[in-house]
């Protein structure tokens, strides 16, 4: 005799966990699939199931499943609207953090998070194995668009036991929440008002990846800690590079603000060569900016073919680059 979980008590469908000795008094148990009459055996050796009071036909096995999936959501998701208990949709949301980008261009990118979303705040309707835009989806989750007539917003929901869902339908463009069933186990689950793109047994076809834009810096007490690499140009000619939390930069260029001509808060020149050749750059576009490598008065200090530094022939002395900040003798070759 086959055992079942699931049957169908008043027009609900009940797994045998749910039955209580009440219940079983009324003995008014039927199959998911069949409609024919159950019982539901609570006590003895064996484990809790049920199983017909008469013989039956044999029956596909996944079609029991696929129906008995479809009919326990439909009536999780009513009880919830009946009950003002939330059925959640559980998506990735990328945060972003915008608090500097108007002044530096910066968007800080915080990662993906799992979010929640109750479905019963928006879609008031469930409706089985009804057609929508020529399509027979197993479920449709419906809700109304205010202020737009006849219009209403739809997911689908599909129960995947032997059959994916219809490519036609995701081709379409529809919003789908496919839910594979292996067993009456899987079944359960969709008691539990949970549907989570985190799931394995769970894909989520059509839906954007929602995207949030918060001021995350202002809750933290010290600021910005995005690491950041920026150039700073000096009125005076000056340069230098930084490399620290954007928070300290930003106190940095507010407290210099005043001999500050440029700043560049994506500059990424972390190695020499590419400050080298940062510098070079700016030479080239005739940028104000004062480096002893590129000024007419500069000379490589040269002893046994070794390239020891710089010397000035003007001041007569060995200097470094940075030594133009402060020197009025530059000139620019």
């Amino acid at each position: 005799m086959i055992k079942y979980s699931w049957a169908k008590f008043k027009g609900r469908p009940v797994h045998i966990s749910e039955v209580t000795p009440e219940m079983r008094k009324e003995d008014k148990f039927f199959n998911t699939l069949t409609g024919k009459r159950m019982t539901a055996y609570l006590n003895g050796k064996f484990q809790k199931h049920f199983h017909h009071l008469e013989h039956v036909e044999s029956h596909s096995y996944e079609s029991y499943l696929h129906k008995t999936s479809k009919e326990v959501f439909a009536d999780t998701y009513l009880d919830c609207l009946k009950n003002n208990k939330p059925f959640f949709l559980h998506y990735w949301e990328t945060k972003e953090c915008r608090q500097h980008y108007k002044t530096t261009g910066i968007i800080c990118n915080l990662g993906d998070n799992l979010e929640a979303f109750d479905l019963t705040k928006v879609f008031k309707q469930v409706k089985v194995e009804k057609g929508h835009d020529g399509l027979q989806p197993d479920i449709n989750l419906i809700a109304d668009i205010k202020g737009e007539a006849q219009k209403q917003e739809v997911i689908y929901i599909e129960i995947f036991v032997t059959h994916k869902s219809d490519e036609k339908k995701i081709i379409a463009g529809k919003r789908i929440v496919e839910v594979k069933i292996n067993n009456e186990s899987d079944i359960l689950k969709l008691r539990s008002c949970n549907l989570s793109v985190d799931d394995k047994n769970t894909i989520f076809y059509n839906f954007k990846k929602q995207k949030k834009v918060i001021n995350f810096c202002t809750s933290r007490e010290k600021g910005c800690r995005t690491f950041c690499k920026t150039f700073i140009l000096y009125k005076n000619g000056g340069y230098e590079f930084m490399s620290d939390s954007l928070e300290n930069i930003l106190s940095h260029v507010a407290t210099e603000k005043d001999r500050i001509l440029k700043i560049d808060y994506k500059a990424n020149a972390t190695s020499s060569e590419e400050k080298d050749n940062y510098v070079q750059r700016l030479v080239n576009s005739n940028t104000k900016i004062k480096d002893c490598r590129y000024c007419k008065y500069a000379a490589d200090k040269i002893k046994k073919n070794k390239k020891l530094g710089l010397f000035c022939k003007f001041l007569k002395k060995d200097v470094q680059f940075d030594t133009a900040f402060d020197c009025n003798y530059y000139r620019k070759k």
